[in-house]
Order: C-alpha cells, then sequence, then structure tokens
C-alpha cells in the first residue's frame, strides 16, 4: 500500500473538487480525504495501490472541468488509516 498527502494549489474550492476527488479515489479503491484548507487549496490523503495512486495524481494534477490547478505538492503520509474515502 502507498500512503500519499497531496496539496492542491490554484482555483480548487468551490468548484466540486473534493466531491470529484472523492468519485474518482472510490472507482479506483482509494482511502482518504479531500479537506479544503485555508489558503485556498486542498489538501488530499491517499491510500491505496500503487497504480490506483498514480492515477488519482494524474486527476488531482487537472481536477474537475471548473478547477484550474496550479500546482500540487506530493509527500508521504505517515498517519492513521482510514475505511472509507471522506470530504469535510
Amino acid at each position: 500500500m502507498k500512503k500519499i498527502q497531496v496539496k492542491v494549489n490554484g482555483k480548487v474550492q468551490g468548484v466540486w473538487f473534493r466531491q470529484s476527488t472523492k468519485q474518482v479515489a472510490q472507482e479506483l479503491g482509494i482511502v482518504g480525504y479531500a479537506h479544503n484548507l485555508p489558503d485556498s487549496s486542498v489538501d488530499v490523503v491517499a491510500i491505496g495501490e500503487e497504480e490506483s495512486i498514480r492515477q488519482l495524481i494524474h486527476f488531482l494534477e487537472k481536477g474537475p472541468e471548473l478547477a484550474l490547478v496550479t500546482g500540487i505538492t506530493i509527500s508521504d503520509y505517515h498517519g492513521a488509516g482510514f475505511t472509507s474515502f471522506t470530504t469535510d
């Protein structure tokens, strides 16, 4: 299992980003979360098989139709596990 945390910057709040991320993650069998941050970015934690994580990262680099992603920062995640994918 691969565990990552991704900070997504750009126009990513108010454009259905978290819900779209949840849908893609669930389709890929990934657990974790997508939360809005006060600086208008989105924080994503994803735990899943390496290929599924790669596919999710590819989605996060573009986001849904109304989003404008200007960059992502990926780091290893060392926190607790999850049983599903949630949004706040």
